[in-house]
């Protein structure tokens, strides 16, 4: 929802798009990160999953 809203005053377009929003997402740390509430800290097997390697 809030990206929603940084995207209204980001933009005329109301479209999402992946380079857009992650250029929103990018301005929101940047301009507003003190107001940002903190990410909950990771689950166990949350930290089990990000610690695997990709396989290709």
């Amino acid at each position: 929802m809030a990206v929603s809203r940084y995207r209204d005053r980001h933009g005329v377009s109301r479209k999402r798009s992946d380079p857009g929003d992650a250029l929103v997402l990018a301005d929101i740390i940047r301009t507003d990160a003190p107001v940002q509430r903190p990410l909950p800290a990771d689950t166990d097997p949350a930290q089990a999953v990000a610690v695997r390697p990709a396989h290709r």
